[in-house]
């Protein structure tokens, strides 16, 4: 399935996932991860109409990282929280330290109990941040504080959990540093092997999502992809007159 650039389009895909499921009898749910700027996306809206309506098993999370590239997140809704969205839905929703391990896991678990249940959809948020810029063609000191990111730094939700296991006398710098290198092995060893994929088709978008025969707008992109391919102008085939 081609990968959605703008998120808010996992959120209609899982949730007519998670309706298959639910149709054939299969006790699967379905979860979506979407940032907060996803949540101003026609698609987000939809998908959550959708589950709320018809009852999918699935879990829906918005990672609340403050900042949607350079937009954040108080530009992004007039409402107290993000979470608060899913009540015109007629869906429970849950608002959580995303930041917080356990609090994650007790929360999405119970979401996914519930899916599996029969009682339908869940809307998460998780409140975090985006330490790091949106890209390497962002700088996000242009629009945020320093103050600001080292703060939320302080609040890793990777270090808070190494601390507490090492309180616990669960974990010591012998197995951290064990687990690092093999880490750092697997990690290595999967891109080498993603490396190693020959290149698809670009008409491979085209496979494996749809059921029956292509309809007649699918058949037109998949046309004028092919055009495109062979170096001809697909708009001189669909107007008969050259656009560039």
């Amino acid at each position: 399935m081609p990968y959605p650039v703008f998120l808010g389009a996992y959120v209609p895909l899982a949730v007519g996932c998670a309706l298959a499921d639910k149709l054939n009898g299969r006790k699967h749910v379905s979860l979506a991860f979407v940032g907060e700027g996803s949540t101003s996306e026609g698609d987000f809206h939809d998908g959550l109409n959708f589950a709320g309506v018809l009852e999918s098993p699935c879990v829906i999370i918005v990672q609340n990282n403050q900042w949607s590239i350079s937009v954040p997140a108080s530009r992004q809704t007039a409402a107290a929280t993000f979470a608060q969205k899913a009540v015109a839905y007629g869906l429970p929703h849950e608002r959580v330290d995303g930041n917080d391990i356990f609090a994650v896991y007790d929360t999405v678990k119970k979401a996914v109990d519930r899916a599996r249940a029969g009682g339908g959809a869940t809307l998460i948020e998780a409140v975090t941040y985006r330490i790091l810029d949106h890209n390497s063609a962002d700088s996000s000191a242009v629009y945020r504080t320093e103050d600001e990111a080292e703060y939320w730094k302080t609040l890793d939700p990777v270090e808070r959990f190494e601390k507490y296991l090492f309180t616990q006398g669960v974990l010591d710098q012998a197995t951290k540093t064990a687990i690092e290198e093999r880490a750092e092995k697997r990690l290595r060893e999967e891109i080498d092997r993603g490396r190693a994929v020959p290149p698809t088709s670009p008409d491979d978008m085209f496979l494996h999502h749809l059921q029956g025969e292509a309809g007649w707008s699918v058949k037109h992109q998949r046309d004028e992809l092919a055009c495109e391919l062979a170096g001809g102008n697909p708009f001189l085939d669909m107007t008969g007159e050259g656009m560039q």
